[in-house]
């Protein structure tokens, strides 16, 4: 479904269960967790960031507040580069959420040159030494195949 202002296809057909900052939306999916998506092209900022460790992040325990094997889905093909900030946020996060998410999914932008890339796969090493299972996907499909998502309360 496309939504005015929209560049890229939305995850889901239904308007997001919450908004961030730009275009950051976010929906609750079965199995738990929540599938985070920019709709439309800008650059990732340090407000994003703290809006997904903080406000975003407030939601989703709210929503699934006795689980500990959430999925999270960061759909960021849109991205059009970040704030440095805004990665060293998500990071401090990553270390203290750990433990709930069973498994991370990351679409990283189409955009990129090879070396945020190879940035991207060494994060994604140091992440997995914390113990965060994390899948750098090539899209939003690709993740769909190996992790079946519908909405929260839909199955």
């Amino acid at each position: 479904m496309h939504y005015p202002g929209a560049m890229s296809k939305a995850a889901f057909d239904v308007p997001p269960d919450a908004q961030g900052p730009g275009s950051l939306w976010a929906w609750f999916t079965d199995p738990p967790g929540v599938v985070v998506q920019m709709i439309s092209p800008e650059r990732g900022t340090k407000e994003m960031a703290e809006w997904l460790v903080g406000p975003g992040f407030t939601q989703l325990r709210a929503r699934f507040p006795q689980e500990s094997s959430l999925v999270l889905v960061l759909d960021f093909s849109q991205m059009l580069g970040r704030d440095a900030a805004a990665r060293v946020v998500l990071m401090e996060k990553a270390r203290e959420a750990r433990e709930l998410f069973a498994r991370t999914y990351l679409v990283p932008p189409t955009k990129v040159n090879p070396v945020y890339l190879t940035t991207l796969h060494a994060a994604a090493a140091l992440l997995s030494g914390f113990g965060i299972d994390l899948v750098i996907a090539r899209s939003l499909a690709e993740v769909r195949a190996q992790c079946p998502l519908a909405l929260a309360g839909e199955r």
